[in-house]
């Protein structure tokens, strides 16, 4: 029954992290447009991390029964609690991302108008959404951490992760949100150059279809135009 849980676990990680992993690449090949637009995910990406998150939670669940039938003391593990933490808090900025973000998103705004705080929230959220998910994977593997390291030690690697993520996702807007080039092809102009040319575009030629777009087909034309 372990080794079925387990395995659950991993598929539920891998099929998260695949989608992850293929969105961004999708969102890097619109960083590299001029006039960039950032979409939401497809419908199908949306679906299939809520279904990776259901595996995972369910599996975990079945885990964690295992793991007490084993050992008394299993959830006294520091890395096991900071996990649960994580978890739990991959699923409140699921609600935010879904609530909020992606609607903003889909309305296909480009990002050079978008205002501070819309460039905040997007990177707040989708960059702990990205952090999260690798630590979680991270903490799947490191059984060496398993009572050795303590919590506030899994706690403080966590919030690192998520403000390289941030930098990160926060220098790609600033890039996306570059409308024409500036004649003296600066550090922007050649960072999209070289996305451009690494074939990233291809990702995402075909029409964009998400679930919960509000925008106009006209519209998503136009924005297609600008482009």
């Amino acid at each position: 029954m372990a080794l079925f849980a387990l395995y659950a676990h991993l598929i539920g990680t891998s099929l998260a992290l695949g989608i992850m992993m293929f969105t961004d690449l999708r969102v890097l090949s619109r960083v590299a447009r001029y006039r960039s637009v950032i979409p939401g995910p497809l419908r199908l990406e949306a679906l299939a991390v809520q279904v990776a998150l259901a595996i995972l939670t369910l599996s975990g669940i079945a885990l964690i029964v295992i793991g007490l039938e084993s050992r008394a003391d299993y959830l006294a593990n520091p890395k096991l609690q900071a996990k649960l933490a994580v978890v739990a808090l991959l699923m409140i900025n699921a609600v935010v991302l879904h609530s909020k973000v992606f609607p903003f998103l889909d309305h296909l705004i480009p990002v050079a108008q978008w205002s501070a705080r819309s460039r905040l929230m997007v990177v707040a959220t989708v960059s702990l959404s990205n952090s999260l998910w690798l630590y979680a994977a991270f903490l799947g593997v490191a059984r060496s951490w398993s009572y050795n390291v303590p919590l506030h030690t899994v706690f403080a690697v966590a919030m690192v992760c998520w403000f390289v993520m941030a930098a990160l996702m926060y220098a790609l807007i600033f890039i996306a949100a570059r409308n024409e080039p500036t004649g003296k092809k600066d550090w922007v102009d050649s960072m999209k150059a070289t996305l451009a040319q690494s074939g990233l575009g291809e990702l995402d030629e075909a029409p964009i279809r998400r679930q919960g777009t509000h925008t106009q087909p006209k519209v998503e034309r136009e924005t297609a135009d600008m482009n």
